[in-house]
């Protein structure tokens, strides 16, 4: 069995562990020293297989003392954790040492709401509504909402965007009748306020700045990379029974209320194809619908 001492003297390296294990006349002595430099040489690739061995360890425990901060995105890749457009290295690394409590939340929009409120650079309020099956009656709505301070919470509230046209999605799909689409109890909606980019105006000529630009989106200045990280968190994080309608990016933060469902100026329910937003032209309002959802 290897001693304590030699374990702890080849944690040091072997080069100089060699110093205490080769006799006298193989010792470094000045002009008498090739046999241990022939010894030295054998040596030195251990000791840099040991060193990168050491070190992947130790960067692999994020918060580690001396632990690099560049493997800090591949640890959140495997954790399925994405670090912020503005946060700390320190604070993403609590987050991902906090991931298998988080991850158990996997499917709650609570922990949906919060994963986008991470990520984004101005930590918005989110907010993810879940239909709620009713086959008559008045229909309603959770209301998930994640505040700018982080904490939870969860009220249901009416939710009027099936009494008016039911929902128009492609022309071969034709509209579904508000009676039948109360009943989708697995639809959700996801909405960002305040967003952190501008828009890009209401007119066509507004996205000739943009246009044939493959870094940013139309409707607004979303980045590439942005939207990308946007999609994958609610892809990783949603429920896999929810079906997200769309994520909405609203630059009114009156819009989406709770307490006041039914306010002039919410969308009504009648999408239509693409950018047809029924009570929406002055822009306050943009709109993903990712079709893989």
């Amino acid at each position: 069995m290897t001693s304590p001492s030699l374990f702890i003297q080849v944690l040091s390296g072997w080069r100089n562990a060699i110093l205490k294990m080769i006799p006298n006349w193989m010792s470094n002595r000045p002009g008498k020293n090739v046999g241990y430099s022939f010894l030295w040489s054998l040596v030195l690739p251990v000791d840099v297989e040991l060193e990168n061995t050491l070190q992947g360890v130790n960067d692999w425990a994020p918060g580690s003392p001396n632990a690099s901060p560049t493997a800090l995105p591949y640890i959140g890749n495997s954790r399925a954790i994405l670090q912020g457009e503005a946060e700390a290295d320190d604070h993403y690394a609590a987050r991902l040492i906090a991931w298998r409590q988080t991850t158990k939340e996997m499917g709650r929009s609570e922990r949906l709401a919060l994963e986008i409120q991470e990520y984004l650079g101005n930590t918005p309020l989110v907010r993810v509504i879940e239909r709620v099956y009713s086959s008559s009656g008045a229909t309603v709505a959770n209301y998930v909402t994640a505040a700018t301070d982080g904490t939870t919470s969860i009220v249901q509230a009416a939710w009027d965007w099936d009494s008016v046209g039911g929902w128009s999605g492609p022309s071969e799909d034709g509209t579904n009748p508000g009676s039948a689409t109360r009943t989708w109890w697995s639809d959700i909606w996801i909405v960002v306020y305040p967003c952190e980019w501008p828009v890009t105006g209401t007119e066509l000529s507004a996205l000739v700045p943009i246009w044939g630009s493959t870094s940013v989106g139309m409707g607004h200045a979303v980045p590439v990379v942005a939207r990308d990280a946007i999609l994958r968190i609610v892809d990783q994080w949603k429920g896999l029974h929810a079906y997200v309608r769309a994520i909405l990016w609203s630059y009114d933060a009156t819009l989406f209320d709770p307490a006041s469902p039914s306010a002039s100026g919410d969308p009504d329910g009648t999408w239509g194809p693409l950018f047809n937003r029924t009570g929406q032209a002055d822009g306050r309002v943009r709109y993903w619908e990712p079709n893989q959802y």
